[in-house]
């Protein structure tokens, strides 16, 4: 028991406001796990190296298929969302208008956001594993931000169009579905080209900080 009790003690976090030294938190325990996984700096001999390094291949792939497949549901729900939106003003009496509204919501609800969570949680996890931090993943990023912007605010169509004498246009099922597919389209043109951006040009918004320092310079009120 004591020698069990003396492995497990380094890896014990102590709620403690500082850190005393020599002692792992919980953050350094998972950026030293995602490193080695990363580099394969297991220190493993041989064959167990191989073997552990095909097992973290295996597992990095099958998280990318559950990421891509989750972010190609997410879109596609978003994007086919607004062509039920707009049989809003042509149903024909209450039964259908609450069979469409039990369609739309059990989409959202059920589909649609469980997908975006995965996408999100997934993607967040390959950050780690994969260690992507190049100029065009931020980029991707943003565009990802702009899909969850766009997330939520159909959740708030879905509260409001069914209302009594709520309508969808015809022009908003057009613009909802081309900016919804514009930025699904960019973001897989840029993760399949990977293009170079010059990270001059944003004047180190990709460096660590970046983005506090641009909205400091930008903001008329002193950020500390």
């Amino acid at each position: 028991m004591r020698k069990l009790a003396s492995l497990a003690e380094p890896w014990i976090i102590r709620p403690t406001a500082v850190s005393a030294p020599g002692r792992r938190t919980l953050g350094s325990i998972v950026t030293k796990l995602c490193s080695s996984i990363h580099s394969g700096a297991l220190h493993l001999p041989g064959r167990e190296q191989v073997i552990w390094r095909t097992r973290t291949a295996v597992l990095v792939a099958l998280i990318k298929f559950v990421h891509v497949a989750s972010i190609c549901l997410w879109a596609a729900g978003l994007v086919s969302l607004p062509g039920l939106y707009v049989q809003r003003s042509t149903v024909a009496n209450r039964d259908a208008l609450h069979r469409l509204q039990k369609i739309v919501r059990f989409s959202y609800v059920n589909v649609i956001s469980p997908a975006a969570f995965i996408a999100v949680l997934s993607g967040i996890v390959l950050i780690f594993l994969r260690q992507v931090y190049a100029p065009w993943f931020s980029v991707k990023l943003l565009f990802v931000a702009s899909l969850v912007i766009l997330h939520v605010l159909t959740g708030l169509v879905i509260i409001r169009i069914f209302r009594e004498g709520e309508g969808y246009p015809v022009w908003r099922f057009l613009v909802a579905t081309i900016v919804t597919s514009g930025i699904v389209v960019t973001i897989f043109v840029i993760v399949l080209a990977k293009p170079d951006i010059d990270v001059a040009v944003a004047d180190g918004l990709f460096k660590p900080g970046g983005l506090r320092s641009l909205i400091q310079r930008l903001s008329p009120w002193p950020i500390p």
